[in-house]
Formats: C-alpha cells, sequence, structure tokens
C-alpha cells in the first residue's frame, strides 16, 4: 500500500493503469463505500456488505436502470480496518473525481463505479435529440455530494486523457467520461 492517496473521504490507490485498471480502498473502521452492482473485485472479510435500491424511491431506480445504470448500490461498511477491490466493467481506467459538498458533476451513463456514501444520484434525460446526434445514451448520472465533500471513482473504456481549461474555456469532444456542471 505506498502509492495510497488520501480522497476527500477515502483513502485509495489505483492498480494497473492505464488498461485492466482496478482501484484498492482502504477502509478505516466506521467508514463506508458504495459501488455498482458488479464492480466488487475482492474484499476483507472485515467489512460488511449490504444491497439497497441506488436511489431513493422505486421509480428513480427503475429510471436508473433504463438509463444503463444498476437498480441495487452495494455497500461495504468497515465494522474495522479493511479494504475493497472495485473495477468497471470493461477493460479499461480509473479516475477519482474529489467534489466538494454542493458539487455536482454529470456522469455519462455507464462510467460510475463507486463513491464515499454522501454522494447522491439522479438520473437525467439528455434528450433524444441530443443523444441521437452524440452518439450516446440519452441520460445523464448527476452525482452531488451532500453533507460534506466527497469522493466519485469513474472507469472508462481506455485511458482517460485529461485537458486543464481556463474560467470559460470550451473543449468540445465525442466521447468525454464527465464534466462539472
Amino acid at each position: 500500500m505506498k502509492n495510497m492517496v488520501q480522497g476527500k473521504v477515502l483513502e485509495f490507490e489505483i492498480l494497473e493503469k492505464p488498461t485492466f485498471s482496478y482501484i484498492r480502498i482502504h477502509l478505516k473502521k466506521g467508514q463506508s463505500v458504495q459501488c455498482e452492482r458488479g464492480t466488487m473485485i475482492f474484499f476483507d472479510p472485515q467489512l460488511e456488505i449490504t444491497t439497497r435500491k441506488a436511489s431513493k424511491g422505486f421509480l428513480k431506480s427503475l429510471k436508473r436502470t433504463l438509463a444503463g445504470e444498476t437498480f441495487f448500490l452495494n455497500e461495504f461498511y468497515a465494522r474495522d480496518n479493511g479494504f475493497v477491490g472495485l473495477a468497471p466493467p470493461f477493460a479499461g481506467d480509473i479516475m477519482h473525481i474529489p467534489i466538494e459538498e454542493r458539487e455536482t458533476w454529470k456522469l455519462f451513463s455507464g462510467v460510475f463505479v463507486g463513491s464515499s456514501t454522501n454522494i447522491e444520484t439522479e438520473t437525467r434525460w439528455v434528450g433524444l435529440k441530443k443523444a441521437f446526434f452524440s452518439g450516446e445514451s440519452a441520460f445523464t448520472l448527476d452525482c452531488t455530494a451532500i453533507n460534506g465533500p466527497a469522493d466519485v471513482f469513474v472507469g472508462a473504456n481506455g485511458a482517460f486523457y485529461e485537458i486543464q481549461l481556463e474560467n470559460n474555456q470550451v473543449f468540445n469532444c465525442v466521447n468525454i467520461a464527465s464534466w462539472p456542471l
């Protein structure tokens, strides 16, 4: 665990970049992490796993499935210090996004891997016209940090390429994984 990074809430390391990446999250006693169904590749027996609806309300969780996400999220709770390994469902890279309280990031469908448990997700309709002409999903997943800063982990089908933009600078691309609102 020599390359551990302290996020806003969680301590983690991303391994095997940029292809077949996975993330090892170290949970201290009392901490939790939530993740999409099918992303967990290993976990310490000190962790307790529970499954719950991904969104508050049955219809919101159902809407999530229409957008290509899962109806349920798994949550790992540390009864004592432990770790969990997560990987995207495709052979690609993982990126950490630190989010400040009340900040929202808009993610394209299918890129959400996991997050600290103080992230609230909402599925949004992009519109048929935008979806048709962009070649992307007609839905996005808005991730908002509630009750303090948070950590979100997203996956890409391939490697990430980061571009630093100046204030009010616009950059158009074909297949971007996420952007802040």
